[in-house]
């Protein structure tokens, strides 16, 4: 018994300089190596060509499922060959409930009718804690993935969004 209450005592303290109250001031504009890049969507391209420059951009990225956990990826390396799906969609049914659970989002209308839907993308908690970085795995892998996206129309801007690549 009082081996475990050592035990938490000693989680609770070391936690506390890791989840303790931060004010960051100085995070924008971010550096160059946290900015986000942006790309053009033009809704006047045909569905099938839209993304392409997304696409071609982050073809080279390494597949998510390599970057998981073990034995997470392997697992779902396994269920693929064994079923025949492809990978990525496995992977998708894997993770989808931890990569979209969390995310806050809000839909508004301010007083001259516009509508705005604010979201941030607080993920990741699922899959560990990088104790070197004191930040969440998935949140590591997926930040490379983050773009702006400009959809437009007739050449202007119908709405901007922040998206995960792919």
């Amino acid at each position: 018994m009082l081996g475990n209450t050592i035990s938490l005592l000693f989680i609770v303290l070391t936690i506390q300089g890791i989840f303790g109250e931060q004010c960051l001031t100085d995070q924008w504009p971010p550096k160059p190596e946290r900015a986000v890049p942006t790309y053009v969507v033009s809704l006047d391209d045909p569905p099938m060509e839209r993304w392409n420059q997304v696409a071609t951009a982050f073809k080279t990225e390494p597949a998510v499922a390599d970057t998981l956990p073990a034995p997470y990826g392997d697992e779902m390396k396994g269920i693929s060959q064994a079923t025949g799906l492809p990978l990525g969609e496995i992977v998708l049914y894997n993770i989808f409930y931890e990569a979209s659970a969390l995310c806050t989002s809000m839909v508004a209308q301010n007083q001259y009718g516009n509508v705005f839907h604010v979201r941030n993308l607080d993920f990741g908690v699922f899959f560990g804690w990088d104790m070197l970085n004191n930040s969440w795995i998935l949140t590591e892998k997926l930040r490379t993935l983050i773009i702006q996206i400009n959809f437009t129309r007739n050449g202007e801007v119908l709405f901007k969004t922040t998206n995960f690549a792919g």
